[in-house]
C-alpha cells in the first residue's frame, strides 16, 4: 500500500484510536482493580515532601537488623500496592531473606487508571513530581530502618516498569540495580500521543540517543566525560513475547539504552536458560553482570509467578501469570539478595551446567558467536500475529534483522537484505542491530497494521492463546489506553 491509499489507511486507524480514546471511560473494565484483602503491608502517611501526591506503604520484617537492603516496588495500572504484593510475594520473600520493601501507590486523582505517569515530563525529571515523591519515600526508609545505602533496588511492572527506568535514570546514585517487567525506556515518550505510539508500535533510536537521555537526567551524567569513575545501576529486563499492551520491542530498546550507558557492546556476553526461557547477560570488565534480559515465549502483559511455591505465596490473577517461574525470586537473585544457583550456560551451541563438565546434549536454538565463546546474539520473536507474520516473512526469504557486516548470517537465515526491507519486520529482542533502522519499532514507510491479538485466559489474563480476536485492533488499543490510564492529555 503506497501513496494516497497508505495515507488514508493511516489516518483512518488513528481516527479510530482517538474516537476510542474519548469514549474510554465507558469501555474499560475496572474489574482488574483487586481488593486489599489479606494485606501484609502498612501505610506511611507522613514521609516528607510529596510533590507527586503518591501514597507510601512498607513491609519491614520483625527484628530487621541495621544495614539491611531495601527493595522499592512499583505496581502496574489498575493495581494497588497490596494487590501487587499479594500477586508477587515480595513481602514473603523479604521476611524469608531479611530485607525491607517499600511500595509506592498511585492515586486516582493523578491518573484515572492508577498508572504511574512514566511519560509526563513533570513527573519523570529529577526532584520533580512522582519521581521526587518516590525518592522522598526512600529517604524516609533509610533513616527509619537504617537501610544499607549501597543496597537499594527498584522494580516495577508496565507503567511501574516505566517509572523504574525513571528512578534509575534520575537517581543513579541511589539505586544499585533495577528490574523492569514489560516496561518502557526512559524518556521514550513525553506526551500522550507518543506514549500510545511507543506502547503499540515501539520506537527505535540509536543506542547513543537512548544513552544520552539517561546521562542528561542527573548530575552524574556530567561526569561521564571526566576521569571520575561512575557506577551506573545494573538492570534486568523481563518481557513476555505475547504482550499485547507493551510491544516487546521496547525491551530491546531498554537494553540498548543501558548497554550504551554502561559502555557495553550490544552483543551479550553469554546466555543461559531459566526453565526453558532464554536469558542474556552483559558483563563488565571484571565479569560482573551489568544487564540481564529474559524473554518468555507465550507470556502476555504480566509478571511471571510460580503459584506452586509455598514459601513466597505468589497468587495468580490479572497481570500475574502462573508459568512455574518466579520473576520475584529471580529478580531478587539478580539484586544479590539470594545466592546464585548452578544454571545452564550456552557454550558453543552445547548445553553446559555452570560449575560442571560440559554436557554433550542437544544444541541450543540458533544463536551467533562474534568474539569467541560466550558472545552471542539472541533472536526472539513476538507472539501472536506479529510472530506469525515474522515467520512468514522469514520463510519468504526476508530476514527480520540484517547480520552485522563483519560476519556471515546464520545458516538458518537467508542473506541480509538492505535495512529498508527490514524496517517493518517485528522483532521482540534482537541484539545487536546493525542500524537503528533495523529495529522492530521503526515502521516508517508502511501504514500501521492492525495487530491481531487474542483475548486473555479467563483466570489470569496473561498467557495468550493462538486464535486471533476479531476486533484485535480495537482490543489492543483499549489495552494500551488502560495501561496509560488516560482519557485525554493533561
Amino acid at each position: 500500500m503506497t501513496g494516497i491509499a497508505s495515507t488514508t489507511a493511516n489516518l483512518a486507524l488513528w481516527r479510530m484510536q482517538w474516537d476510542t480514546l474519548f469514549s474510554l471511560p465507558h469501555l474499560l473494565d475496572d474489574g482488574e482493580v483487586g481488593s486489599d484483602e489479606g494485606c501484609r503491608i502498612s501505610e506511611v502517611e507522613h514521609f516528607g515532601d510529596n510533590p507527586g501526591n503518591l501514597r507510601m506503604f512498607q513491609y519491614v520484617p520483625h527484628d530487621l537488623p541495621p544495614g539491611a537492603p531495601l527493595v522499592v516496588v512499583l505496581h502496574g495500572c489498575t493495581q494497588t500496592a497490596a494487590g501487587y504484593d499479594r500477586g508477587s510475594g515480595w513481602s514473603y520473600l523479604a521476611e524469608r531473606e531479611g530485607f525491607a520493601v517499600l511500595f509506592a501507590q498511585q492515586r486516582n486523582e493523578n491518573n484515572p487508571r492508577r498508572c504511574f505517569n512514566w511519560f509526563r515530563v513533570s513527573d519523570i525529571e529529577r526532584d520533580a513530581g512522582e519521581a521526587a515523591s518516590v525518592r522522598q519515600m526512600v529517604t524516609f526508609m533509610t533513616k527509619a530502618h537504617q537501610i544499607d545505602l549501597k543496597r537499594i533496588f527498584v522494580t516495577g511492572l508496565s507503567a511501574g516498569g516505566g517509572m523504574t527506568n525513571v528512578m534509575l535514570a534520575a537517581y543513579p546514585e541511589v539505586f544499585a540495580a533495577g528490574a523492569v517487567v514489560a516496561g518502557l525506556p526512559y524518556r521514550s515518550a513525553t506526551t500522550v500521543h507518543e506514549a500510545l505510539q511507543v506502547m503499540m508500535e515501539g520506537s527505535s533510536r540509536t543506542p547513543e540517543e537512548r544513552g544520552d537521555d539517561v546521562r542528561r537526567a542527573s548530575p552524574i551524567g556530567d561526569l561521564t566525560e571526566s576521569r571520575i569513575a561512575v557506577e551506573w545501576p545494573r538492570i534486568a529486563v523481563w518481557q513476555g513475547l505475547a504482550d499485547d499492551v507493551v510491544r516487546p520491542s521496547n525491551a530491546m530498546e531498554i537494553v540498548k539504552q543501558w548497554a550504551n550507558v554502561h559502555g557495553l557492546d550490544e552483543l551479550a556476553s553469554d546466555e543461559d536458560e531459566i526453565k526453558g526461557n532464554r536469558r542474556l547477560r552483559w558483563r563488565g570488565a571484571e565479569g560482573q553482570i551489568l544487564i540481564e534480559a529474559v524473554a518468555i515465549e507465550h507470556l502476555g502483559h504480566a509478571v511471571p509467578i510460580d503459584a506452586g511455591r509455598t514459601d513466597i505465596h505468589e497468587q495468580p490473577g490479572p497481570h500475574f501469570a502462573d508459568i512455574g517461574l518466579s520473576a520475584t525470586e529471580e529478580i531478587a537473585r539478580f539484586f544479590g539478595l539470594l545466592e546464585e544457583p548452578a544454571h545452564v550456560v550456552a557454550d558453543g551451541g552445547k548445553r553446559q551446567v555452570a560449575g560442571h563438565p560440559a554436557a554433550a546434549s542437544a544444541a541450543l536454538p540458533a544463536s551467533r558467536s562474534r568474539r569467541g565463546k560466550g558472545a552471542r546474539v539472541l533472536r526472539l520473536r513476538e507472539g501472536g500475529a506479529a510472530g506469525r507474520r515474522h515467520e512468514a516473512e522469514q520463510a519468504a526469504g526476508e530476514p527480520a534483522v540484517a547480520a552485522p557486516p563483519e560476519e556471515a548470517a546464520p545458516t538458518a537465515l537467508p542473506p541480509p537484505e538492505p535495512p529498508a526491507a527490514a524496517v517493518a519486520l517485528p522483532v521482540a529482542l534482537a541484539v545487536p542491530l546493525p542500524t537503528a533502522q533495523a529495529s522492530a519499532g521503526g515502521q516508517k514507510d508502511e501504514a500501521p497494521q492492525r495487530p491481531e491479538t487474542a483475548e486473555p485466559s479467563a483466570d489470569s489474563g496473561d498467557v495468550r492463546p493462538e486464535a486471533p480476536d476479531r476486533n484485535a485492533g480495537k482490543s489492543l488499543f483499549l489495552r494500551v489506553l488502560g495501561a496509560l490510564g488516560l482519557s485525554g492529555d493533561k
